[in-house]
């Protein structure tokens, strides 16, 4: 676990790359994040943060050591969609803006009471889905911003915290990346520090005032 100290109170960044979450695991990150802004954050590199928290929860700590001492080492899990597994059962993939998992879906998640990944593109997959059970959850979701589709831009464009959460960003680049109509894999972010910088060939746009941005090709 590290502690991140932001604009918006502390930051607290849980390592869960390569992990399987429990329902149980899940469900911890989202009480904790209800002490915070309420929102979990899926990094880059697959990990979750929780913003805005006055101190750690100690559940969250109990959870985050553990999920320091375990290997990883799960199968790469199926990403966007609907995938049937031989027992029958159905894994889900899901994908929202910026890859920020808002409290209301948060906690609609924990019902169903699922094992979670995140990963590396910032979407979540729930595991083990009786197939009725998967048909609601989409049915429930998709209005909340959740996409299940494999083509959707909410992959394909991402962009750090920026302003005003980040005390570091130069302008709101969630604001300016939602009107973005640049093609192919887009990151925005708000300032030299690139915070969430893609591995894979981007178009990057780096603020450098209010609005204003440096475009390059990585």
């Amino acid at each position: 676990m590290r502690l991140i100290s932001s604009a918006d109170g502390t930051t607290v960044r849980i390592h869960v790359a390569g992990r399987r979450l429990s329902a149980a695991d899940f469900a911890v990150l989202v009480e904790a994040a209800s002490r915070g802004d309420g929102d979990l954050y899926i990094t880059s590199r697959g990990n979750i943060q929780i913003r805005g928290l006055a101190e750690v929860p100690d559940k969250l700590s109990a959870l985050s050591a553990m999920s320091d001492s375990a290997a990883g080492g799960v199968d790469k899990p199926a990403e966007l969609g609907w995938f049937e597994r031989p027992d029958g059962t159905v894994d889900l993939g899901g994908a929202l803006a910026f890859g920020v998992i808002r409290a209301k879906v948060a906690k609609l998640l924990t019902v169903l009471e699922a094992e979670v990944t995140v990963t590396a593109r910032r979407t979540f997959v729930l595991h083990g889905l009786e197939p009725h059970v998967a048909e609601a959850a989409v049915r429930v979701l998709a209005p909340l911003g959740v996409s299940f589709d494999e083509a959707t831009d909410l992959v394909r464009i991402s962009a750090c915290v920026g302003a005003p959460a980040c005390r570091h960003g130069l302008t709101d680049v969630r604001q300016d990346a939602f009107r973005a109509d640049t093609p192919g894999r887009v990151h925005f972010v708000g300032c030299a520090k690139a915070c969430g910088r893609p591995t894979e060939p981007h178009t990057e746009f780096m603020a450098t005032g209010e609005g204003e941005y440096e475009v390059t090709k990585r």
